[in-house]
């Protein structure tokens, strides 16, 4: 009997599935809910479907929920590990914020590289430490596939480090234990067809509205006060999933302290921003369009050899029924949008599932091509003398 455990690990926060190989589908795919103590920042013990993606290291080394608040956050990095490869038409320029709500930095003396390791044994320590309370010693002789998600459009090279990452900080390290790497669309088109979208574009976007509006008085505050992670962002993000659910105009309250007067965008006596639906919508716009302009390329590179039937909306950003409105406004005839019912899982959840299940995808054709070194016997008369060389067996090669 062998456990099939999978990571979904965005920008922002991660999710972690498992089965065993004695279940039969999906339904018997279990998500990790369990992260430990967080009371230090949210008054309770956190029993939630996602965890941060965030490390600290000062004053002690801590992840996800158990950072305490105003610490030195560390998110996103693994954004570093593709740090090599050139920006595409559709890239966010804003992600290279310094002052962004996510800000793309490591600690002194620390690559990318050394911080994604670091979280993931962090991460590896707890995952193990909860399947064995749960499922006893049968986890330490059961082998372990270790399957981890990584975004459609990254490059060789980052997976590779991503891997490396895996297995430096623990994953795979015990004897039958293995690490796989399967692309984010094929994992939720296991589950499903997809189209994978995401969010934090908007959230970047957001801070750009607070600092035209309070200017410094945003500006100068810490990344601990309105960056990720904060009670800031995290009502945000529940500004976010609930947008498009109504059409009658509102007004979102978010908690921040800061040093403005009151205006019609700022309640000094309850410390809150206020942004209306205009304002959302306006956030929103800009990356709906990007990802309408992405879809319609996507749609005509494929015309040639196949017809696109269905696009389903999977990650976090696919929770929006914004989102799904505009996406159902734009839809070309004969192309049907899909919204599954726990969208941000179904990466997570069709990553397991490729564990379970072996390889789903009959054929596949690959984007890159690399090169294969081989050596064929010496040819005398026929070869060039200058290139052999003595191979193995003491043949000339």
């Amino acid at each position: 009997m062998a456990v099939a455990l999978a990571f979904h690990y965005p920008l922002t926060s991660l999710g972690v599935s498992f089965v065993w190989s004695t279940d039969v589908g999906i339904e018997d795919i279990e998500l990790v809910h369990i992260w430990g103590s967080g009371e230090r920042t949210s008054g309770r013990v956190c029993y939630e479907r996602l965890v941060p993606s965030r490390i600290s290291y000062s004053p002690e080394l801590a992840w996800g929920y158990d950072i305490d608040p105003g610490a030195k956050t560390y998110c996103r990095t693994k954004l570093l590990l593709d740090r090599f490869t050139q920006p595409s038409d559709f890239h966010d320029s804003s992600l290279n914020d310094a002052d962004g709500p996510y800000p793309l930095l490591t600690p002194p003396g620390k690559t990318p590289e050394d911080v994604v390791t670091d979280f993931l044994a962090l991460l590896y320590s707890h995952i193990m430490s909860l399947l064995v309370k749960k499922f006893g010693c049968v986890v330490e002789r059961s082998p372990i596939d270790f399957w981890y998600t990584v975004p459609a459009l990254w490059s060789l090279r980052a997976e590779d480090a991503m891997r490396n990452a895996a297995l430096k900080s623990g994953f795979g390290s015990r004897e039958k234990d293995s690490v796989h790497m399967i692309r984010e669309p094929e994992a939720a088109a296991i589950a499903c067809l997809s189209g994978k979208c995401g969010s934090t574009t908007i959230d970047r976007a957001l801070h750009r509205l607070m600092e035209e509006r309070f200017g410094s008085a945003f500006s100068s505050l810490p990344s601990e006060k309105k960056g990720g992670g904060t009670k800031f962002m995290n009502q945000f993000e529940s500004a976010k999933r609930n947008f498009g659910v109504s059409k009658r105009a509102r007004k979102y309250r978010l908690d921040l302290r800061l040093k403005a007067p009151d205006s019609e965008w700022y309640d000094g006596d309850y410390n809150e921003v206020i942004i209306t639906t205009e304002d959302m919508r306006s956030l929103f716009d800009p990356v709906v369009k990007q990802i309408i302009a992405l879809l319609e390329q996507h749609i005509q590179a494929t015309m040639t050899e196949s017809h696109i039937e269905t696009i389903c909306l999977v990650g976090g950003f696919g929770e929006s029924l914004y989102l799904l409105n505009k996406l159902q406004d734009w839809c070309p005839p004969g192309v049907e949008i899909l919204n599954p019912t726990r969208p941000w899982e179904a990466v997570c959840l069709g990553a397991a599932l490729r564990g379970l299940q072996g390889p789903t995808m009959m054929k596949k054709k690959f984007g890159r091509h690399l090169e294969t070194k081989i050596a064929k016997p010496f040819r005398e008369g026929i070869d060039n003398k200058d290139n052999y060389y003595m191979g193995l067996f003491n043949k000339l090669i």
